[in-house]
């Protein structure tokens, strides 16, 4: 359902009045002849993520033999009447009409299938269309059969969470069954599990042994294939779907009563034909970087406590994130960009007028610093590790409490984090991912914001912004973040690796502890605080989905990374942009499709002014970390660039006024062969290089430097916006070997570049 639209019509001129829907519901089963009424709870469009698996409604006892009946009816609350919601697929009514065969497990009525499992079930047409999900079940997780059953009670195929709709192709999976023994007897149980593709090609058939003899009444649940399969991906990006079955496999004679046509025994030995939906998720690649502000070596995280920070996190996101592949490389030359420039000096000004002195903006300037090279070096994001209490010891207590930082979805290119806390020195295995998910929208739990963010319109962007938006660790009603609903299952890859059921720690979005991996325990075993929210997990798919409009570039496209603020009273300023002619890159700023179009936008123009493109920008004032407000908007990533763009402008989309603009020159800088050559000071090796470039157009030049040590597969920032063409970078945590050495020079838009290679 759409929350935060209107459901009903008539309040819409009532002014002052929540227009938007507070829809709440009943269910009522009727297990024992006498139905049983359950109160569903309103929700508004502030409750996120809605109703959660804590809605479990549990009536009396079934009678054998007999039909469980269950409706759904769900209203919105109105100012005169509520209105009801149809929620059946069934168009002679609007309450979902259910029948439970407590022997088979199988549903009847407005929805037709397996009860093994989330139940799906849409309702409505159009833009008044609605999902509603749901499970029915046994409490004690068996079926109400005959003594002589053994009952396959659940399945389902898990990636990262269980009951998800989608299924990523190229990712590892696992099937989830629980089988309970109604027989007097020890039963000694093996599954059959096979997989089909989307034209019904078998792709997965094993059968496996459900472990040790299931002992009379018992009920147990296994993991099946977890070493396979693989589901292959879909290249060519047409909606597929992947299936699957669970069968009984048992000793001969262990179900013999009844008639088998018609018998419990028979029915509910399978779980019919289960499908998903099968998407493509582009891949991720992650440079992990010691960063900071060097004063001295001791600033700086060292190369093992990176290694272990990466050791732990790396894992951890493997195994979270829905792509089938997350390539991960480690620079062991630390970078630290120098910290200037207009974009700077604005949000300087900007911290000013809420009392923050100029030191508070360092952590933004780091991560804005570390996006742009990301977009140089063609890497999704740059992991910048920063020394132990970074953001404590170093910023007179502004930062007390931070661990990791963010620009968000608007500047996703880069993310900063400390190596490992105090007093323990032990790292937070969480925490990276975490910071991860800010980049890919997560953390935007309407609870957590203020009151003034429900507001719609200009107005509640403003309010949202001045109240200080919304903060993960500091909400009166989630203290601890925002519990979630999810498992752990094995990924491969990666060490250490960790398997069975979620652990005891908190949600991906919210605090990340120290220590992370010695309280990991399944929720077999006492654990039970789940990692990841299945609306959270939901929104990553979406950003990953590879055909998604703006997820991926168009090879021999052209794209522009552009990055800069904006604040309040229309005040913005552009930092740097990089024009890629032939790019490949993924599109971050797109024309996505929104129910409250974003205020400003990019808007590429060519030699006459023309309009070629336009895409949207935020003014979004959320910072999670800080408890203080900020009235301004990071932005930093990549829009596609028209042939015959020459320049491009920031506009205000209500007012048409011009924030900023740059032009595009037609020329792109001439870059000479550089020179490098090696000495050694007090045995330290030292990289000496020289170059010269020159631009047709003669526009300002500024020269970033590379080093790549596998011959161009990855490559490394060591100089960062250089106005002269020498640099010198010490080499002694660079193993020794053959490296390629790359100078690229921007004309404020257009790049040359050249290399050479060198050994020491």
């Amino acid at each position: 359902m759409k929350l935060n639209s209107d459901m009903e019509g008539e309040d819409d001129y009532i002014p002052g009045y929540d227009d938007r829907a507070d829809v709440a519901g009943r269910v009522t089963i009727n297990a024992t002849g006498t139905p049983e009424s359950f109160k569903l709870p309103e929700i508004s469009e502030n409750d996120f993520p809605h109703w959660t698996h804590d809605n479990v409604f549990v009536s009396k006892p079934a009678t054998p033999g007999q039909p469980v009946h269950i409706s759904i009816a769900l209203w919105d609350s109105d100012t005169a009447y509520d209105d009801t919601i149809d929620v059946s697929p069934n168009a002679s009514h609007d309450t979902l009409e259910l029948d439970l065969d407590t022997c088979s497990l199988m549903l009847s009525g407005d929805f037709a299938g397996s009860a093994q499992g989330v139940v799906e079930v849409k309702s409505g047409t159009g833009s008044n269309q609605g999902t509603l999900r749901f499970q029915v079940g046994m409490s004690d997780g068996r079926a109400l059969s005959t003594a002589g059953d053994v009952v396959l009670t659940a399945f389902d195929l898990v990636q990262v969470l269980p009951n998800a709709g989608r299924m990523v192709g190229g990712k590892p999976l696992v099937g989830l069954v629980t089988v309970a023994n109604n027989t007097p007897s020890p039963q000694p149980v093996s599954i059959r599990f096979q997989v089909f593709n989307d034209n019904g090609v078998q792709i997965y058939d094993g059968t496996e042994s459900m472990g040790g003899a299931l002992q009379a009444g018992e009920v147990r649940s296994k993991y099946l294939a977890t070493a396979a399969p693989v589901i292959p991906p879909d290249p060519e990006c047409k909606p597929a779907k992947l299936r699957a079955v669970a069968t009984l496999v048992l000793a001969p004679g262990a179900e013999t009563r009844g008639d088998p046509k018609t018998a419990c025994w028979l029915i509910n030995n399978s779980s019919t034909i289960r499908s998903w939906d099968l998407v493509s998720t582009r891949p991720v690649s992650l440079l992990w970087v010691r960063t900071g502000r060097l004063l001295t070596a001791a600033d700086l995280a060292s190369p093992s406590e990176l290694a272990t920070m990466k050791k732990w996190a790396l894992p951890y996101i493997r195994g979270l994130y829905p792509t089938a592949t997350v390539n991960s490389s480690e620079m062991t030359v630390p970078f630290v960009p120098p910290i200037t420039g207009v974009v700077l000096d604005l949000f300087v000004d900007l911290l000013a007028g809420v009392g923050i002195p100029a030191d508070g903006a360092i952590p933004y300037a780091i991560t804005y610093e570390l996006a742009a090279e990301a977009s140089l070096l063609g890497v999704d994001r740059l992991m910048g590790t920063l020394p132990r209490d970074f953001f404590k010891t170093t910023l007179y207590g502004l930062w007390d409490g931070t661990t990791g930082l963010s620009l968000g979805e608007w500047h996703p290119h880069a993310v900063i984090f400390e190596v490992a806390q105090a007093p323990s020195n032990a790292p937070a295995m969480t925490l990276p991912a975490h910071e991860l998910g800010h980049t890919f929208g997560l953390s935007t739990d309407p609870t957590i914001k203020s009151w003034a963010c429900s507001l719609s319109g200009d107005l509640g962007v403003i309010a949202c912004g001045i109240g200080g938006g919304f903060d993960e660790y500091h909400s009166s009603s989630h203290p601890n973040g925002v519990d979630t609903w999810g498992y752990w299952v094995p990924q491969g890859g990666g060490s250490p690796s960790f398997t069975g059921e979620q652990c005891n720690s908190n949600c991906l979005m919210g605090p990340s502890f120290q220590n992370a991996h010695s309280a990991w325990r399944p929720i077999s075993s006492g654990g039970g605080a789940q990692w990841v929210d299945a609306a959270d997990y939901d929104q990553l798919v979406d950003r990953l989905t590879r055909c998604k409009a703006g997820a991926a570039g168009t090879p021999g496209g052209s794209s522009l990374y552009l990055s800069g603020l904006i604040a309040g009273a229309d005040k913005a300023v552009l930092g740097w942009t990089f024009a890629y002619p032939a790019s490949t890159r993924g599109l971050d700023f797109a024309d996505r499709p929104s129910q409250t179009p974003t205020l400003f936008a990019v808007q590429m123009l060519d030699a006459k002014g023309a309009r070629l493109s336009e895409s949207e920008l935020p003014l979004d004032w959320n910072h999670p970390e800080t408890e203080w407000p900020v009235q301004a908007t990071f932005f930093g990533g990549h829009v596609a660039m028209p042939g015959g763009t020459t320049a491009f402008q920031i506009v205000n989309r209500k007012t048409g006024k011009v924030l900023a603009d740059r032009k595009i020159s037609k020329s792109a800088p001439v870059v000479s062969t550089p020179k490098p050559s090696i000495f050694y000071k007090n045995k330290t090796p030292v990289l000496s290089a020289s170059w010269s470039a020159t631009d047709a157009d003669g526009d300002a030049l500024t020269h970033f430097v590379q080093l790549s040590p596998d011959r161009g597969v990855t490559w490394w920032p060591v100089g960062h916006a250089l106005t002269k063409g020498t640099f010198t970078v010490d080499l002694t945590d660079a193993a020794p070997g053959t490296y390629l050495l790359r100078v690229m020079t921007s004309d404020g838009a257009n790049l040359g570049s050249a290399q050479t290679s060198f050994s020491f």
